[in-house]
């Protein structure tokens, strides 16, 4: 009997967080990051977590900037920028098992000649490539029976890109926009500097002012940052000469520090024009409060990987020549299990807090806004409702300017919801033991 034949490795070439996934369905993560070392190059976690303390040694524009311009300071290992991206594909076949084949899943930021050196490189591994796929629209063709034009958002690690759909029958690419300086790496580097401050106006440290105290602060900041998804505050401590500092680090103070930064993304978006929904890649919701401030619903970190790999035989079928996709077609959702890639779901909120009552939400509560403030109830025609199923809380709003510090349709204690000048808070309210 003939073994059917493997399946090929996916991999989600953005290079603020790069997910590849192979046979075996372990999903593997890399920050688009090298270090040049004596003896190679050091790519993805292992290069970030020496970035700070090696500056001139270290780089992360090549994916950004994949091109064979000569390097400022190249070693025997590495030429140009292509060479460093090469070794960091190189680290990601053996880490997958070194597959035969692969599909690409492209932000629509990649130029023609960026894309023909990517095919090069992929060629020099060996591994055949089986195809490049607009990321953007790879993300769309799951979400459903929506028909109309939409935007999709990513955050790379030196720019924010904005690409513009059309669902239909298909999910097709009209066109991209760039922002410059709404990168993974400039939210980092402001928190950074925020935090930095706080340290200093606390202890009188500065952690920025060594490499060993910057390497250590860009290190557990993301740690920090995914706790804060999910709640108002957390504490953040860092090791130091005179020992172990500690403050507490509270979401909206990190979301006010950024605001110029937000709202250069929330005007560029709004001059798309576009009334349909803005859908964002899982990485937007590693910047907590962001994705609520763009009104942005936040897809599942599988969400491309998904559609990849659903579509992947149809893709490729019959093909000789490597094309790259910007239209595919429909898919079915793919469902809260593939959502969570393996982690336990987060628990719902239970109830919202309003100037000290708290209102049980239930399998739904209504909200209105009037002369006297919010009118919290059972109201199912309200404006503006939280819906849950018990393991899902969501945000359905008909009628209100609002700001969401969280994941509209996936509420989780600690949110926020802004309305007309009042503030909602989402908790969690224990049972009784």
């Amino acid at each position: 009997m003939t073994e059917p034949a493997p399946s090929p490795a996916i991999i989600e070439l953005v290079d603020s967080e790069i997910l590849a996934r192979g046979a075996s369905g372990e999903l593997l993560r890399a920050p688009g990051f090298a270090l040049l070392e004596s003896k190679g190059i050091a790519t993805g976690d292992d290069a970030f977590r020496q970035a700070w303390l090696f500056p001139q040694r270290s780089y992360n524009q090549f994916w950004h900037q994949l091109n064979l311009a000569p390097l400022p300071a190249g070693n025997q290992y590495a030429r140009h920028f292509a060479d460093l991206a090469y070794a960091q594909l190189h680290h990601l076949h053996r880490a997958l098992g070194a597959p035969g084949e692969v599909l690409f899943a492209i932000p629509g930021s990649f130029s023609r000649d960026q894309l023909a050196i990517l095919l090069g490189l992929a060629n020099a591994l060996p591994v055949k490539t089986l195809g490049l796929v607009d990321a953007a629209v790879a993300a769309a063709s799951g979400i459903g029976d929506y028909r109309g034009e939409l935007l999709h958002l990513d955050i790379q690690l030196h720019q924010a890109v904005i690409t513009r759909l059309r669902a239909g029958d298909t999910i097709s690419r009209e066109s991209v926009e760039i922002l410059a300086d709404a990168g993974l790496k400039h939210f980092h580097g402001g928190w950074a500097q925020y935090i930095a401050n706080l340290f200093i106006r606390e202890y009188r440290y500065d952690p920025l002012h060594t490499a060993e105290g910057e390497q250590q602060l860009f290190t557990k900041l993301p740690g920090w940052l995914d706790q804060l998804a999910s709640r108002p505050e957390t504490t953040v401590e860092l090791d130091t000469p005179r020992g172990a500092f500690r403050l507490s680090l509270q979401r909206s103070g990190l979301v006010e520090s950024s605001l110029p930064r937000i709202s250069r993304l929330r005007d560029l978006l709004l001059r798309q024009g576009s009334d349909g929904p803005l859908l964002a890649s899982y990485r937007l919701g590693k910047l907590p409060g962001v994705a609520g401030h763009l009104n942005a619903r936040v897809l599942p970190e599988g969400q491309v990987i998904g559609a990849c790999r659903a579509l992947a035989e149809g893709l490729v079928a019959g093909t000789e020549s490597v094309d790259f996709i910007t239209h595919l077609p429909r898919m079915a959702s793919p469902g809260p299990a593939a959502a969570a890639e393996g982690k336990p779901r987060p628990r719902p909120p239970t109830h919202v807090l309003h100037q000290h009552h708290a209102w049980p939400i239930g399998s739904g509560l209504g909200i209105e806004i009037d002369a006297g403030g919010p009118r919290l109830g059972r109201d199912p025609d309200a404006p503006l409702r939280i819906a849950s199923d018990g393991a899902t809380a969501r945000l359905v709003n008909q009628g209100y300017d609002i700001i969401v510090e969280g994941n509209r349709d996936n509420l989780r204690p600690g949110d926020l919801i802004r309305v007309a000048g009042h503030e909602l808070r989402l908790i969690e309210v224990a049972p009784d033991s």
